[in-house]
């Protein structure tokens, strides 16, 4: 998914690829499909500090999900607060710079030219 140039900013090619991996249910990682990457393209950060903007956008997101489903449950939508969570790996390319973030246990390799496999990303656990 490409991720738009803010308007007023020089152009900057952008690409964000993810994989959410929903545990205990698909309501967490339906939202991150949702919201991530548009939170993250909205960042002031992402153009000059996009490691610092991922894990801005990390934070946020786990504060934003949390008060939208209280707001569900508060408005009877959802009877309780979802239980579940989700793991994640994401690419962020810009330009020929690529960032590589992952939450959980959801690692990201790299293979290099010569055919070496290398674990680029530390697995996470609470």
């Amino acid at each position: 998914m490409c991720i738009p140039v803010i308007k007023g900013t020089e152009p900057c090619r952008r690409s964000f690829y993810a994989v959410y991996d929903g545990h205990g249910g698909s309501s967490c990682s339906e939202y991150l499909a949702l919201y991530f990457h548009k939170e993250l393209a909205l960042h002031p950060k992402l153009k000059y500090a996009p490691s610092q903007a991922l894990q801005e956008v990390w934070r946020a997101m786990d504060e934003k999900y949390l008060a939208d489903m209280q707001r569900k449950v508060n408005r009877n939508e959802l009877r309780v607060l979802p239980v579940d969570g989700s793991t994640a790996t994401i690419a962020l390319i810009i330009d020929n710079e690529v960032y590589i973030a992952n939450c959980g246990d959801s690692p990201a390799f790299a293979i290099s030219a010569n055919g070496l496999i290398k674990q680029v990303t530390e697995d996470h656990s609470t």
